[in-house]
């Protein structure tokens, strides 16, 4: 077991190589161990060190759109969005927001519950 320690720093370039740990920390976790929760947990680490990392914010819409948690996956695309410096980038988040918000829209439509988390270590 390995344990991610962050500390806030005016450098941005030392920030970037923390967050750069500390995603590789969360794909070890998610791939290795399949510990969603833990993943999320590291994650949420990198923004508290880095709120305006938008990647951060894009990789926990993804996790919660594969848990079926829609609107809150929708939420932190948002925030992603506005976090996005580049027109690529925020062309990228629309497209998750859109997907998401076209499987909840279809799900509502069609009276079905979304599938809940496969393949992620979760029962």
């Amino acid at each position: 077991m390995f344990q991610v320690i962050f500390f806030k720093t005016t450098d941005s370039n030392r920030t970037n190589q923390l967050l750069l740990k500390c995603f590789l920390s969360w794909l070890l976790q998610l791939q290795w161990k399949q510990d969603v929760e833990e993943a999320i947990k590291i994650i949420n680490q990198a923004i508290d060190v880095d709120n305006k990392c938008e990647y951060a914010y894009e990789v926990l819409g993804t996790l919660e759109v594969q848990r079926s948690n829609m609107q809150k996956a929708m939420d932190l695309f948002q925030k992603a969005i506005h976090l996005s410096r580049t027109e690529s980038e925020m062309a990228h988040l629309y497209s998750l927001l859109d997907a998401a918000h076209a499987q909840l829209k279809v799900a509502k439509n069609l009276g079905i519950t979304l599938p809940g988390p496969m393949g992620m270590g979760m029962p």
